[in-house]
């Protein structure tokens, strides 16, 4: 097997990457984890999400929903997001909205998957709290919970 390295975009420290649809086209995506962009590839052409805040550790397509992504943001700096958000993000007209759904303090990485026709969520946090950015006194929590088909709720 041969591997061919095709230079696509510059996006300086992409952490978060996953593949969405939109109408039956493959949407790639690449998010920084520092202060800076997220893109998306639609049809070969690029397309910004945001420009700012960064700090994406996830960015994961909504089961059965195209164009309909769930990302964190803010997770800064580094080992101390006690900012970090979940948000909303869709493609719709030719346009990236992303809308917070909620704060979610040092949420690192989560996942969605669908399990009789439900869409759930499974989420881990680094830590409950820091006092400062090596503490790593009060360990982190895993969350999981049914999402509501209104995802802005």
């Amino acid at each position: 097997m041969k591997f061919k390295k095709t230079v696509i975009d510059t996006n300086e420290n992409v952490y978060s990457t996953c593949i969405g649809m939109h109408k039956e086209s493959n949407v790639y995506v690449g998010c920084s984890e520092g202060k800076g962009p997220a893109h998306a590839f639609i049809n070969g052409k690029r397309t910004t999400i945001w420009e700012q805040p960064g700090g994406t550790m996830s960015f994961i397509p909504v089961p059965n929903k195209d164009d309909t992504y769930i990302a964190t943001q803010n997770f800064l700096p580094v080992f101390l997001a006690e900012k970090c958000s979940i948000n909303l993000v869709t493609y719709i007209d030719g346009s990236w909205n992303t809308k917070e759904i909620m704060p979610f303090p040092y949420l690192h990485r989560f996942e969605l998957f669908r399990l009789n026709n439900e869409n759930y969520f499974f989420g881990a946090t680094l830590c409950k709290h820091k006092d400062f950015q090596q503490d790593w006194s009060q360990p982190g929590s895993i969350y999981v919970g049914k999402l509501s088909e209104d995802l802005s709720q």
